[in-house]
Formats: structure tokens, sequence, C-alpha cells
């Protein structure tokens, strides 16, 4: 244990020494500063190697390095997609603000024509923007949009269950299959049910329709749902 302290102590001794002597030969050539900096580290770090600690850092490298070339990487086109996602939510996070101030500002003008004047077809104008906004807001906030495209998209829904699982998984995630008013990128059909991958929520989440001709979907891990209309359930599934 002693021998091993001397011998890591000599090695930051030599490291500490070589960035000593790159500022102390100031006035010498940047290529000799840089040499006797590199060649202190270099000692220091086979003094390391005969250390217990070294021994151990150089055998966590090789595994790290063989682990990170295990790592399947995303395609280009998978690459773009979540940029893409990120785009859009950007802006749509950025049109819903803009929507909140432009109500607010509104809200505003409309409260100080009815203290400046009393004339109600003034009023009366100056409030159809902000309520046509706060309808709109309101409709997307809440699941009414999805429950129409499920109405609409039913029988679409249930007819293409047995070509989907027919789909290698990965295929369908990647390319899509247009059903009704949605694009389904995953299919599953657990005890009875239909669940359908539609779109994302988020950066990594995933959310679509469940198709449940009695009672509720049967959970697994953190995913959530949120009843729709009839047999049908909103799916949030959360990685």
């Amino acid at each position: 244990m002693a021998a091993e302290r001397i011998k890591i102590a000599i090695a930051a001794l030599i490291a500490v020494g070589g960035l000593f002597a790159f500022y102390w030969l100031a006035d010498r050539p940047t290529v000799v500063r840089l040499a006797v900096l590199l060649g202190a580290f270099g000692v220091a770090v086979v003094v390391m190697w005969f250390t217990q600690a070294g021994r151990t850092f150089a055998a966590f490298s090789r595994e790290s390095w063989e682990e990170a070339k295990r790592v399947v990487w995303p395609t280009r086109k998978e690459t773009l997609q979540t940029t893409a996602v990120v785009f859009a939510f950007v802006f749509i996070m950025a049109l819903f603000l803009w929507m909140v101030a432009l109500s607010a500002w509104w809200v505003l003008r409309v409260l100080a024509a009815l203290v400046s004047s009393s004339g109600s077809e003034r009023w009366r104008s100056r409030l159809f923007v902000p309520a046509v906004v706060g309808v709109g807001v309101s409709l997307a906030s809440t699941p009414f949009l999805l429950m129409v495209r499920v109405r609409a998209s039913q029988e679409a829904l249930m007819a293409s269950a047995p070509m989907l699982a027919r789909v290698p998984p990965g295929q369908l995630f990647h390319e899509g299959q247009r059903v009704g008013l949605f694009t389904v990128r995953g299919f599953e059909q657990p005890a009875g049910e239909l669940r359908f991958l539609t779109s994302a929520c988020g950066l990594v989440d995933s959310c679509g329709v469940v198709y449940v001709p009695s009672g509720r979907p049967s959970r697994r891990g953190r995913d959530a749902f949120r009843h729709l209309c009839g047999p049908w359930w909103h799916w949030y599934q959360s990685f």
C-alpha cells in the first residue's frame, strides 16, 4: 500500500513538474515547451501504469471502449425525425404562447373600450377575436379533436388490425401506415385489445389509441390511459 502511494505521488509530481516547466520556459519556442509538457505527462502515465489504480483505470477504459462499440446509433432518418419533432414542439409552444399573449392583449383592449365607450357594437366587435382564440385554445387542450378523429377512423382502424399484425415492427415504425385519419407506427394485440401507436409525445414517449371491448386497458409499466368514447382510450406510452 505504501509503495502504491509513493508511485502515485511520483506520477503526480512529474505531471505537475511538466506543467510548471511549460510556463517556466515561456521564452523558449512553443515546440520545446509542448515537448517538455507531453514528455512529463507521458512519464507520469508510465509510472501510473505500474500501480493498481492505473491498471484498474486501464481495464475500465478498455471495457468502456468495448461498450461504446456496441452502441446502436440512430440512423440519418431517425435523427432527422427526432430533430423535426423538437422543432415542431418549439413551434407549437411558441404559437400557443403567442395566442395567449394576443388573447390577453385583446382582453385589455376590451376592458379599455368598456370603460371609455358605451356603444355595444364596438365592444362586441372587440370581443370576437379573443373569443375565437379562447375557443381554439380550449379545444386544443381537450381530447375533443382526438375524439372526432377516432370516431371518423374507428372502422378503418379495426379493419386494419390483421394487416398491421403482419408488418414487421421496425418497418411499421420507420415507414408508418396510413389508417383513416391516423398514421400508425406501432401495433399490439395484448389480451384482446387493439393498440395503435400513432404519434410522438415529447422526445422519447409515444401516444396512440386503444380499442378495448369491455373494461379498461391493461396497464404495463408507466403507461397511462384516458377514456375518449365508447371502447376507445387515449394511450400514453412512457419510457
